[in-house]
């Protein structure tokens, strides 16, 4: 939020807030802080910075950051090395509390330019979520018609996506559907959370943001016994089938550039797994 007013009686004139903003929407002049509206990109750095708590915002005085409660190093590590996509969760729903730590986690996610523009779509009831699960099956049924047309094939891997010439695709989308005509969700994995992330389609870094918003949830997930599997297949789906926004009444000027599914896991995994060695380069 942009900074509102500006304690002077307390104010040190150190000069922090001024440096720390990059964009010149707070300045120093003749002993006193003032604000610079239009340059003001509302990230609250000024606030954050002050260590008298002199700036304040619409809501008044942020609390102070308890960094005796943030996870070691070796917790943060344990953290990310112990996250794992889950395919199979309990019929139970989520708890409403954690619903909402959920969505409380992936608020503070960073976005360009601060727009904060990600919006989030949960499918929680049995109802709506297998009236979206049996949505996207029929766009995929379709998807695999248009997929038996080398011409379309072709012209649509030349112009916008080649993966539909990859034969692997057409086997993996074979494999979805008869799955499903089994009995079986293997886009959604019958979980008993569905999460869509999406934003307007013009903005700085939608899709970025989107991501990182995402996988704010799913950091919190882990903390709350939660299981979570980001599904890059259902955002490709619905990429191609902009229709299925309607079914979850996303607006049209939006795009869903996230989608994961929530649920506490049926079983825990005990241990890491390998990874290929880090590639990087210090220049």
């Amino acid at each position: 939020m942009k900074p509102e007013s500006v304690n002077q009686e307390i104010c040190r004139r150190c000069g922090a807030c001024v440096e720390e903003c990059g964009r010149g929407g707070i300045a120093l002049e003749d002993g006193q802080i003032v604000f610079n509206g239009p340059r003001c990109m509302a990230c609250g750095h000024c606030v954050a910075i002050c260590p008298v708590g002199a700036l304040t915002d619409p809501e008044g005085l942020p609390e102070t950051i308890d960094r005796s409660i943030l996870p070691s190093t070796e917790g943060m590590e344990e953290l990310l090395r112990s996250r794992r996509s889950h395919r199979h969760y309990e019929k139970r729903p989520v708890a409403m509390e954690h619903v909402e730590r959920l969505l409380a986690a992936a608020r503070f996610a960073p976005s360009g330019k601060n727009t904060q523009s990600f919006e989030f779509t949960l499918l929680q009831t049995p109802d709506r979520r297998h009236a979206f699960t049996d949505a996207c099956f029929e766009r995929m049924i379709r998807a695999r018609k248009k997929l038996k047309n080398v011409w379309w094939r072709f012209f649509v891997g030349l112009l916008f996506d080649p993966r539909v010439r990859d034969v692997g695709v057409r086997r993996s989308l074979d494999r979805a559907l008869r799955r499903r005509e089994a009995g079986m969700d293997p886009l959604f994995f019958a979980a008993p959370l569905i999460v869509l992330v999406h934003a307007p389609k013009v903005g700085a870094t939608p899709k970025d943001d989107c991501c990182y918003a995402l996988y704010h949830m799913v950091l919190m997930a882990e903390t709350l016994g939660l299981g979570s599997c980001i599904n890059g297949n259902a955002e490709v789906l619905i990429r191609h089938f902009p229709d299925l926004k309607k079914e979850v009444n996303i607006p049209d000027e939006h795009r869903v550039y996230a989608c994961a599914t929530f649920g506490y896991p049926k079983r825990a995994f005990v241990r890491h797994v390998h990874r290929n060695s880090v590639c990087a380069r210090v220049l």
